[in-house]
């Protein structure tokens, strides 16, 4: 059972009820979550899981912020607990051409991991443009125009340069 959605972990005792019982059944659990929660208050759910899928949007605080209207120290506080959880730990970087999709970010990026993450896998997500057509039918402006997919060819030189030069094992779970 996979917990995702709007984000599981804002539900912290539904979703601690919710993993006890499974988790007495035997039942395979993981996570997928933006990171921002309290890891104290969690902790106990997360050392049930079977694998934990965590985002890391932007390793700079400052463009954190611009674009999600939040800086990132918890987030980057959280991945590091996790990481030290023992639990399989996969960082997310959702890839966006007018984001965090150019080589600098992604080396602070992979630095980041390496360095506070031992053992952490990486995925790169590439942006899609799915959900615009609910922008239009909520009569809501599109997130940017600005915001592209990065191409295959990025993607691949941003994998190997991680898996590489990081030390970082890169999966896709598509």
């Amino acid at each position: 059972m996979t917990f995702s959605g709007g984000e599981a972990t804002a539900q912290p005792p539904f979703l601690a009820e919710l993993v006890d019982a499974l988790y007495d059944d035997g039942i395979s659990l993981a996570l997928e979550t933006c990171g921002q929660f309290d890891f104290a208050a969690l902790r106990p759910v997360l050392q049930k899981m079977d694998l934990l899928f965590m985002d890391l949007k932007h390793p700079d605080t400052q463009a954190h912020r611009r674009f999600t209207g939040q800086g990132n120290e918890t987030i980057l506080e959280n991945l590091q607990k996790a990481a030290a959880l023992g639990v399989p730990l996969v960082v997310r970087i959702p890839t966006i051409v007018g984001v965090n999709a150019d080589d600098a970010t992604m080396e602070k990026a992979f630095t980041f991991i390496s360095s506070h993450c031992p053992g952490a896998r990486l995925e790169l997500l590439p942006y899609h443009c799915y959900g615009e057509g609910k922008y239009a039918e909520l009569g809501l402006p599109r997130p940017s125009a600005d915001f592209a997919a990065p191409t295959k060819a990025q993607l691949a030189r941003w994998e190997a340069l991680a898996a590489q030069q990081y030390g970082i094992e890169v999966v896709s779970y598509k």
